[in-house]
């Protein structure tokens, strides 16, 4: 249900560059034969065109995600995975959980999550990848893991970890909760999946398994 609409904006915002250069031709005609009245008649329309900045303060954010994305984030990694295999360098796979979600009100559930994307995006490079997973989770793909270790990639989750919890302290209702991360980094790119990456990724959110024998 998400995907056709989300397509629908993209395509819809793909256009809106041609629309306004089509529509600033047409008033400028429209003015030259029939005068200022022309521009009451096109006003409408150019309302209707102008990209949406009062409710953001004018500020575009740097990472859009919506909850329910798992599919965008498998291709994403999916296509890192590929191009890593070539360039023979590793891939770094970073999932975030908060725990006790599924016991949350909707409108709370949907304000923490809000929050924590916005939080993770500001924590993120404009090359990284957000997703929202749905029920409290999140995906990052970091662009450029090349070099990268496991105590890196750990202090990276780490620090995402940090970025989204703090949001959550200031909300009502959510100060007793907190954040998960994990990680799967992928050393030789192609023997798996993205999906089965991803899985090992989320996995690593819950919490350590107990000792054996007590």
């Amino acid at each position: 249900m998400h995907q056709p609409q989300h397509a629908l904006r993209s395509a819809l915002a793909a256009l809106r560059g041609p629309q306004l250069l089509v529509l600033a031709l047409a008033l400028g005609l429209a003015f030259a034969w029939f005068g200022p009245a022309a521009l009451a008649l096109g006003l409408p329309f150019a309302l209707m065109l102008i990209p949406r900045r009062i409710a953001t303060g004018g500020r575009k954010r740097r990472h859009s995600a919506a909850p329910g994305q798992m599919a965008d984030m498998a291709a994403t990694l999916e296509h890192r995975l590929r191009a890593a295999r070539r360039a023979r360098h590793p891939v770094l796979c970073i999932t975030l959980a908060i725990p006790g979600f599924d016991g949350l009100s909707p409108a709370l559930g949907d304000r923490l999550v809000t929050t924590c994307l916005d939080r993770l995006s500001h924590g993120l490079r404009q090359e990284d990848a957000l997703f929202g997973l749905g029920g409290g989770r999140f995906g990052v793909v970091p662009d450029g893991a090349r070099g990268i270790d496991a105590a890196a990639a750990r202090r990276l989750a780490t620090r995402l970890e940090s970025h989204a919890a703090a949001g959550l302290s200031g909300i009502r209702g959510a100060e007793n909760l907190s954040v998960a991360s994990g990680f799967c980094l992928e050393t030789q790119p192609g023997a798996r999946g993205a999906r089965a990456v991803i899985a090992d990724s989320l996995a690593a959110t819950g919490p350590p398994p107990a000792p054996a024998g007590g």
